[in-house]
């Protein structure tokens, strides 16, 4: 059983904190980063999706328009933080 729980907590911490940037309906792009725990502060997580955009856009040679952002605090679910933006 605590075999059990060991994995389940590091495949939850390592899902949590994974990034990612995904094209949104509109045309433009999200990077999207979510805490690892409900105690963790949103402003970090904004920070790491803003790097996680400039890195998307720096890798094909343009930089970051940030379009809007948000913090989503923990209340009943995960701390996220969420950043639109285009390539340009």
């Amino acid at each position: 059983m605590k075999t059990v729980l060991v994995a389940v907590a590091v495949a939850v911490a390592g899902c949590a904190a994974a990034p990612g940037v995904v094209p949104a309906p509109d045309g433009t792009l999200i990077a999207m980063r979510r805490g690892a725990y409900l105690t963790d502060a949103t402003g970090p997580l904004r920070v790491q999706a803003l790097k996680d955009a400039d890195a998307y856009c720096a890798a094909r040679k343009k930089r970051a328009n940030v379009i809007r952002s948000r913090e989503i605090p923990a209340i009943s679910h995960w701390p996220e933080a969420e950043v639109s933006f285009t390539c340009e």
